[in-house]
């Protein structure tokens, strides 16, 4: 014995396909809202990225406008540039 929704709900037969329809649109509703109001970044952010992925796809590479350096200051250095400093130096961190 298979039990539907219409024995799940309580009704003896086919559910009325009035009442179908207003659970239909309910579920709808439901995840829609959810979708927009409770749980709207993580919903969205895979669509963005995709849609960033594809706005680099159809751009294509660019070329390199400078040579890259990349620059690592271990922890030792850091103490002893920072005691080189003058004094009153802005510095960013």
């Amino acid at each position: 014995m298979v039990l539907g929704a219409s024995a799940l709900l309580g009704w003896p037969g086919e559910i009325p396909r009035p009442v179908a329809r207003h659970l239909l649109a309910g579920g709808l509703l439901g995840l829609v809202w959810y979708c927009l109001v409770v749980d709207p970044l993580r919903y969205f952010s895979v669509a963005e990225l995709k849609t960033l992925d594809s706005q680099f796809d159809l751009r294509g590479p660019l070329p390199a406008s400078s040579p890259i350096v990349i620059v690592s200051v271990d922890e030792g250095s850091n103490d002893e540039l920072e005691s080189a400093e003058a004094p009153g130096r802005l510095r960013s961190n």
